[in-house]
């Protein structure tokens, strides 16, 4: 377990284990049912409706792969036998999974072909390769208070009642009081 995986992203990060936790204990468990379980992981950021809203919109979509990339992962570990002992409690990854049964051309997953790929979180970098959790972090604060202004509306407002509290760290913290209205 190390530190890295943690920085910035808790939640994610102990969802993640916990689902290694469950693969491990289940393989186990189920084994002698003849039943598999296994996880399996995005090498590259995937383009979902969440990774464009995280990572700041299309721009970031030329650095990512298809779903497809993981149905067809996925379609390869349901169709392993699971009565071998060998194809339960692991932790596949797409990619190598793919390459191991002779999908090797893997642009065709790619949204733009020949970008350089932003890795997902949790796996160690590959040559050419983005960390997907420094673009994650670096989405410009105004931009995000653009999309959260867009979100608010007068009933929202009224309806939570609170405050809202945003902690901003490292370039983007100021030091002296500025008043902040929002308005709905």
């Amino acid at each position: 377990m190390a530190p890295k995986w943690f920085a910035n992203h808790v939640a994610y990060t102990m969802a993640k284990y916990g689902m290694s936790m469950c693969v491990l204990g289940m393989a186990e468990e189920l084994k002698r049912f003849g039943i598999a379980v296994n996880a399996l992981w995005p090498r590259t950021a995937i383009y979902t409706a969440a990774t464009k809203m995280l990572a700041g919109g299309e721009h970031f979509a030329k650095q990512c792969r298809h779903p497809e990339i993981m149905s067809d992962a996925a379609h390869i570990v349901l169709t392993l036998p699971a009565s071998d002992s060998q194809n339960t409690g692991r932790f596949f990854i797409d990619d190598e999974l793919l390459a191991e049964h002779g999908i090797v051309d893997l642009e065709k997953y790619s949204v733009q072909r020949g970008a350089s790929l932003a890795l997902d979180f949790f796996l160690d970098s590959v040559p050419g390769a983005t960390d997907v959790s420094s673009i994650l972090y670096q989405t410009s604060v105004a931009s995000t208070f653009e999309k959260i202004r867009g979100l608010l509306t007068e009933d929202l407002v009224q309806q939570v009642s609170g405050t809202f509290y945003f902690n901003l760290i490292g370039e983007h913290l100021i030091l002296q009081p500025i008043p902040v209205i929002l308005e709905a």
